[in-house]
Parts: structure tokens; sequence; C-alpha cells
């Protein structure tokens, strides 16, 4: 399974042009299984289209999942969840500190084929506070720790730079984070801003690694590069019995759930 996270930046290239034609593009070219999503801006004030709604026309192989965190009027800005396997229950949260820019994060289960149920979050942290992005960073930590007991996948923009910091290393024992590289800015990466983490999972490559992709087209079409991860289970998936796989998730499918935990911030 082929993970990906990407913080599109409002479609905004550092040729500073609004093209989301070039993220669809960019997506398309990552073939990943799941994809989480940050800066999908869908405001009128900001953007001519949907960009959430224009993403989910475009890909039609993916189930699409906006989380806007920011209203004005129909459109929102916020995170995005595109999943090729079916979505079976969505959660959107607001931090409960949301920063200096309303922040939150997407929860949901995804039926895969050989998984099962596996949950994907998908956020993005404040930016300008490190004391706030600590708060988060634990916040994050209580939702996995309280959750279900199933393989799970933590990916977004941090924005944590810092290594060392108590909260992000106290995460990354209740999710093991992959080594990521640095993927902002997106013409020469320094901080290793998009992070993905992973539970009763891990990465296929032999060193546990993330991959940034660096293309002609995604050092321009944002400011951060995608980063990338093939994940498998951490033992060998047992062969499927019946013609479900043994799993059933599939047949959940049709009674997804989605639901607000708490109110969405009106600007």
């Amino acid at each position: 399974m082929r993970v990906a996270t990407y913080n599109i930046h409002g479609a905004v290239g550092l040729d500073r042009r609004r093209r989301p034609e070039r993220i669809v593009e960019v997506i398309k070219s990552l073939d990943a299984d799941i994809v989480g999503l940050q800066e999908v801006e869908g405001r009128r004030s900001r953007s001519r289209i949907d960009q959430a709604q224009h993403l989910g026309e475009a890909l039609e192989d993916y189930h699409l999942v906006a989380g806007p965190l920011l209203l004005e009027g129909m459109g929102g800005y916020g995170n995005v969840l595109l999943s090729r396997h079916p979505v079976l229950e969505v959660e959107r949260r607001v931090y409960q500190r949301p920063g200096s820019q309303t922040r939150g994060l997407l929860d949901a289960v995804v039926a895969h084929p050989l998984f099962g149920r596996l949950r994907v979050i998908v956020t993005h942290l404040e930016v300008r506070n490190h004391r706030i992005r600590s708060t988060q960073l634990r916040e994050l930590e209580a939702l996995l720790t309280d959750g279900p007991d199933v393989p799970a996948v933590l990916m977004g923009d941090l924005n944590e730079w810092w290594s060392r910091r108590v909260a992000l290393r106290s995460l990354d024992r209740t999710v093991r984070f992959l080594h990521s590289p640095a993927t902002f800015p997106a013409r020469l990466p320094i901080l290793r801003l998009d992070r993905i983490g992973v539970r009763s999972l891990r990465s296929a490559d032999p060193d546990g690694r993330a991959r940034r992709i660096e293309t002609r087209l995604t050092r321009i079409a944002s400011d951060h590069l995608p980063l990338v991860a093939d994940l498998e289970p951490l033992e060998a998936l047992p062969s499927p019995d019946g013609e479900d796989g043994g799993n059933g998730v599939e047949d959940q499918a049709s009674s997804t759930s989605s639901r607000h935990s708490t109110p969405l911030v009106r600007q």
C-alpha cells in the first residue's frame, strides 16, 4: 500500500500562479492508494473554484473526504483525504487550541482489502507557536491511544522541524514515524515539516524511510514536496479463506458514517 501526504499551498506554485491542474497531475503521478492533502482552498475570495470539488471530479479513482476548517459561504479551506478504497467512517475535529489559524484533522476508517479496517488521520498543525503545536501533538497522541486497536497511518504537515521536541518524541512512541527527508521549501528543501507515522505497519523500504518526490513539476506546483511511503504489515497476512477476504470490511462501505465532533469555524 502506498500513502502520500502533500501540502498543496492552495494550488499556488512557486511561480505564484494558482494552478489546481498541476496538483491533479502530481497526485496522479504519485500512484498512491491513500493521499492526505493540506491547505486545500475553496474560499471564493482566494480561489475561483472549490479545489476539493475540482480534485474529486478530476481524480475519479478516489473517494474524497473534505475537512474544511475555515468556511466562507459555500467554500472552505482545510484538509482532504483521498482513498482508492471505501471510507467507512469519518470524524472531523478542530484542535482545542487552534493557534494562529484554525487547525484540525480528518480521522477516518478505510476498508482496505488486505489490512481490513485501516485508520487514517490527516492533519496540519500550528506553524507559529511551538507551545500550541506541542499541545496539538499531545491531542493527537491521546486520540491515537484511546482509539481502536487497528493498523493506523498518521500523516500531514506537522510544522515541526525540531525532532527533539518532547511532544513529538512522545507521539513517536504511539505511532512510529518513518524517517522523513526535508520537504520544504520545494525548490531547496531544508525543513522536515511533513511526516508519516504508522502503527502495526512498517515501511517496505529496508531503512524504514519515506521519500520525497522531486520532479520538475513538484518543485514548482506547491511550496512543499509530496512525501510518499510504501507500507506493509508487520507480519505476513494469512491467505483469505472466504470470498470477502476474511475481513468483511467491504460490506460496511455502504453504511459509511460522517460526523463532526466539534463545530467548524466560520470566517
